[in-house]
């Protein structure tokens, strides 16, 4: 694939949009090599300004090329053999092929793991005075759960518990 760097990295997931910027496929001292060179041009065009020399588009198109060649680099003669949207188009489809072998780790399964390797589980929010683990249980396995007919919530003594021992519960 040779994608070196992308929104997410290192461990985040590759987007299909990281598969479409050209820069992603440069190596970190590619990356470095090409800030100081658009840096170097900036100041250039800069100095150019505060001198009060004015440039068309053609000028700075010019300017560049004169930059690059100062510089010691290759100019691309003409337009290239591959357009924009043909470039693209290929790279989308490798996306597509690419994507779906990609491993994907959620927030939720980071999470789980995170949690799997405590050896106690203490939630965030608990009963004040309450220092004893906690145990994971499945709200069915403590008693029957009946839906519908809930009492008023205005009426205090509908959530407290009656004589025969139920205890009103609202998921809102």
């Amino acid at each position: 694939m040779g994608l070196s760097t992308w929104k997410n990295s290192p461990d985040g997931r590759i987007l299909q949009s990281d598969f479409v910027i050209a820069k992603n496929y440069l190596s970190k001292e590619d990356i470095q090599s090409l800030e100081r060179s658009v840096s170097a041009y900036f100041d250039y065009v800069e100095r150019l300004l505060e001198d009060e020399t004015l440039l068309s588009m053609a000028d700075f198109a010019k300017s560049i090329d004169e930059f690059l060649i100062f510089n010691r680099y290759n100019i691309l003669e003409g337009n290239g053999k591959i357009s924009h949207k043909t470039a693209t188009s290929k790279a989308i489809e490798e996306y597509k092929e690419f994507n779906l072998s990609q491993k994907i780790v959620s927030d939720f399964d980071k999470k789980i793991k995170k949690d799997k390797r405590r050896t106690k589980y203490i939630p965030k929010i608990c009963f004040v005075g309450y220092t004893d683990d906690w145990e994971q249980r499945k709200l069915g396995k403590l008693g029957k759960i009946y839906t519908g007919n809930t009492p008023s919530t205005s009426e205090k003594e509908n959530w407290t518990n009656d004589e025969d021992g139920h205890v009103w519960i609202t998921p809102t």
